[in-house]
């Protein structure tokens, strides 16, 4: 297009009805940003087109139920990605606990990555802040950081496989730093459908069995799924979480 604009400038503007003095495709008499550099791409004004990055708000519950212990909590996360990047704040609401036996706010975190593709490997470095907001004894009221590392390989346009590694650096002395691996692989069942098995562990011994699913209504609207199950003395029994997504 912007070829065959230039060569129309060399004709004398007499004899043409269109007039477009900085070659963006848009008359001059409706352009409201006359002087748009070249191969750059505009709107029906001839403004440039700005990229913005998307917004994610998430709303979930979840249940941890365990010989020992069960508690029921809320979750809320707000989200922003602009290209390659992502950051989110998430927070929790305990409505119940059997130990505590009673409700309280749960810990806040910050969290932010960058992701990018070597050849059909996925690859998303990130940082996972944990602030002390939790009230009543919900949180050890120190920060964590944990750093982790996502790689995820493409097989082909139905099958992936991934692994997953983190690593929580603890603010206190008292509680012992941890580490949290996962491989898996999903499948893209159909085109709104998405499902995941995975194996996890961590430092103490824990070991799970893992299962997670995306359901996307609309290109707006989506909602997860995220299943635990305990395969030893260790690990909880059972955790089940539940999210409504929006992006915009």
């Amino acid at each position: 297009m912007r070829k065959f604009l230039l060569f129309l400038a060399v004709i004398p503007s007499a004899a043409l009805a269109f007039t477009d003095s900085d070659l963006d495709g848009v008359e001059d008499s409706v352009d409201r940003c006359p002087r748009t550099p070249l191969f750059v791409k505009v709107d029906k004004y001839g403004c440039p087109i700005k990229k913005r990055g998307i917004f994610y708000f998430k709303v979930g519950l979840a249940h941890t139920e365990d010989s020992r212990f069960n508690n029921t909590l809320t979750n809320v996360t707000f989200g922003y990605s602009y290209r390659r990047f992502y950051f989110s704040l998430t927070t929790k609401y305990y409505i119940n606990d059997s130990i505590r036996n009673k409700s309280g706010l749960g810990d806040t975190y910050l969290f932010g990555s960058y992701s990018f593709y070597w050849k059909k490997l996925f690859i998303n470095p990130g940082l996972s802040i944990k602030l002390p907001t939790a009230s009543d004894n919900f949180g050890t009221g120190n920060v964590d950081f944990i750093p982790s590392l996502t790689l995820d390989y493409l097989i082909n346009k139905k099958f992936d496989a991934f692994f997953y590694y983190g690593y929580v650096f603890r603010g206190s002395d008292k509680v012992g730093d941890n580490y949290t691996v996962s491989v898996g692989g999903g499948y893209k069942v159909a085109k709104p459908i998405y499902a995941s098995l995975s194996l996890d562990t961590d430092k103490n011994g824990s070991n799970y069995l893992s299962f997670f699913g995306i359901y996307r209504f609309t290109k707006k609207y989506y909602t997860t799924l995220n299943y635990s199950h305990g395969l030893n003395n260790k690990a909880v029994d059972h955790y089940i979480s539940m999210k409504l997504g929006v992006k915009f």
